[in-house]
């Protein structure tokens, strides 16, 4: 679906990832994970198109659709839209500067809206929503025009368990209907439940496998540079510092 041959990515002369070589299967759960400040975001705009490889190829279908969903706080919280207006955003890209909003778009939102469980919160404020409720709003707008590849970036950033519970299992869901997911995160135990392969970044080099090849204890210290273990509990793989 996507390839990577022989990427270096970054700004201007300011290489941030080099050789990066793999490639983003039809149907699969990809998570990004490393550090802070290690690539993943740069890795995500690249895949977009957002900005150009430094060098190397990246090749995809040119007719692959995107749903993206970023970290909430880049919606302003104090502007007065209601979820179903967050979510009609996602119909802008396809419409004519002059179209207007039909009711079957807004038809289209609220359906989206159903899908992640809040069709009742339709025309409540987005700033009155809980920030996991405020996230699966996002999720609704980057779903609503039915795209291909799915790229969330830190979709559980700041919330409780319980808030990124939701969260993922709705992000579980959709994957589960058929599309393909990328998730950049830090958060290693929400890839351990989730993604079914990992791109790992190190230091400026990402190696792509299976989460069960990279997520190990071995992989994790030598990234991270402390001892990690990764267990299980219950059935569930637990990441921690020790």
């Amino acid at each position: 679906m996507i390839r990577f041959e022989n990427l270096d990515l970054g700004y201007g002369k300011r290489v941030v990832l080099k050789g990066v070589n793999g490639e983003i299967r039809r149907g699969n759960f990809l998570g990004i994970v490393g550090p802070n400040g290690s690539g993943k975001t740069t890795l995500l705009k690249t895949i977009l198109g957002w900005i150009k490889p430094l060098s190397g190829q990246l090749q995809s279908d040119s007719s692959l659709r995107y749903g993206y969903v970023p970290q909430r706080n880049v919606i302003d919280a104090l502007y007065p839209l209601t979820a179903l207006e967050i979510v009609l955003m996602g119909l802008y890209g396809a419409k004519s500067a002059w179209k207007r909003v039909s009711d079957a778009d807004r038809k289209e939102a609220f359906e989206a809206l159903q899908k992640v469980g809040l069709g009742e919160k339709a025309a409540l404020l987005f700033h009155e929503l809980s920030g996991g409720q405020q996230q699966r709003v996002l999720l609704a707008r980057a779903i609503v025009s039915r795209p291909d590849v799915l790229i969330l970036d830190e979709p559980t950033n700041g919330m409780d368990l319980v808030s990124e519970a939701s969260v993922m299992e709705t992000v579980r869901t959709i994957h589960e209907s058929g599309m393909t997911v990328i998730i950049v995160t830090h958060l290693l135990h929400v890839v351990a439940q989730y993604a079914t392969e990992l791109g790992l970044i190190k230091e400026d080099r990402i190696e792509f496998g299976t989460t069960s090849e990279l997520l190990t204890s071995e992989h994790l210290t030598e990234l991270y540079r402390t001892k990690i273990a990764v267990t299980s509990v219950q059935g569930k793989t637990v990441v921690m510092a020790l």
